[in-house]
């Protein structure tokens, strides 16, 4: 089955995208896919479903003679969608599942997830519609997919509703045996960043982003607790194991403070930030928070990083009690190298790939983002150049 979510192939806005966006996939079109059998809306904004993309969707599968796209919509947008000529068109409030067979006749279960976001296309259609992600769960392989869609950082009741879920859906996976889990793949939104104060409503930081396995973690193990009791093959620590993070909304757009590749740029500060101690954060922090607190389009205040350092570590607390700080810091900087990907735009990712980097090994799946500094060391934009991203053998001074 061929499933894509919200397709845009088009130009945008030329004005507020810049010409950098465009060179990276400006050329794939609607004709370039295989016959396409699925399509998820996450929500109606512009930049996720676009008109010109939708119809050509259309003409594609009218010219192939192959029937038109399923679509699954939010409650509130399936009068937009059969407007442009789509037959199969079903809206879903979150939580609801169907069910749907490929080709092979293999069960695919997609089920509607919380988002929290803004829905409308015109400016008087606000919240007319609603917002979601989709999980997306093949009965007969061991992997479920969770397309976040674009949001807000989610809050912890909503991140506990998402994590029962993908349980109930890991619960029919009966090819696989007791207390084996499935890879959970997460789709996540990354910014726009700046300013946080701005964008936070509406827009979860690549932070955020990265923080999310965690948070999702520790919300399976509670789940599973509640339905299995304290069963270790289920902790918390197994669920993020089988966890990788793949970014959307980065190498995209150039807008405002945010750069091409922004997201890349404060994943490899986290990292820089993670084998800071407290004295050396607290310093750090202070210069971010003498950056404007107003709206501005010329600042990065880079406070919001700190923040998820220290979350990240309180996390950890959670995921690894057994543990002493400096080997929680030492997992937590594991995780972030190898299951973290930002896959350039046409690159084309298996399950596998998601999960091929070990522990102490670094993801390949990210734009080029070195340059040589004046010592001809290589080194990631967006490092501090005094710092030096930690080995997670190294011994790490956690006051």
């Amino acid at each position: 089955m061929n499933i894509l979510t919200d397709p845009v192939f088009n130009d945008l806005a030329p004005l507020i995208y810049p010409a950098t966006t465009k060179g990276f996939g400006r050329n794939f079109q609607a004709t370039d896919l295989p016959p396409i059998d699925v399509i998820l809306i996450s929500h109606n904004h512009r930049d996720h479903v676009d008109e010109q993309s939708l119809k050509a969707l259309i003409n594609k599968a009218q010219n192939e003679g192959k029937s038109l796209p399923q679509l699954l919509v939010p409650v509130g947008d399936e009068d937009f969608f059969t407007g442009l000529g789509f037959t199969d068109v079903k809206a879903f409030e979150w939580h609801e599942e169907i069910t749907l067979k490929s080709q092979s006749q293999q069960p695919i279960t997609f089920c509607s997830t919380p988002a929290d976001h803004r829905s409308g296309r015109h400016g008087y259609d606000s919240h007319k519609s609603l917002v979601m992600g989709w999980t997306i769960s093949p009965k007969n392989r061991d992997e479920i997919l969770y397309f976040a869609g674009d949001t807000a950082r989610i809050s912890d009741v909503r991140m506990q509703a998402l994590a029962l879920d993908i349980y109930q859906l890991y619960q029919r996976k009966k090819m696989l045996g007791e207390g084996a889990l499935p890879k959970l793949i997460n789709m996540e939104p990354g910014g726009p960043n700046y300013t946080r104060k701005d964008m936070q409503p509406t827009h979860q930081s690549a932070v955020d982003s990265i923080v999310s396995s965690f948070r999702l973690a520790i919300a399976l193990n509670a789940v599973s607790m509640a339905h299995r009791g304290e069963t270790p093959e289920l902790a918390a620590d197994k669920w993020l194991d089988k966890t990788a993070t793949v970014f959307m909304h980065h190498n995209k757009y150039e807008l405002g403070p945010d750069r091409f590749n922004e997201n890349v740029f404060i994943y490899t500060r986290l990292l820089s930030y993670l084998q800071m101690n407290d004295e050396q954060l607290q310093q750090h922090l202070e210069k971010q928070q003498e950056k404007s607190k107003k709206w501005s389009l010329f600042h990065r205040r880079k406070d919001f990083i700190i923040d998820g350092v220290y979350e990240l570590r309180q996390l950890a607390a959670q995921i690894w009690p057994e543990e002493d700080d400096q080997t929680r810091n030492n997992k937590i900087v594991a995780f972030l190298k190898a299951k973290i990907h930002f896959p350039l735009i046409n690159e084309k990712l298996s399950s596998e790939d998601c999960f091929k980097f070990q522990l102490g090994e670094q993801s390949t799946i990210m734009p080029d983002t070195f340059f040589t500094d004046k010592h001809s060391t290589r080194k990631r934009k967006g490092a501090k150049e005094a710092v030096v991203v930690v080995d997670i053998d190294a011994d790490i001074n956690l006051s």
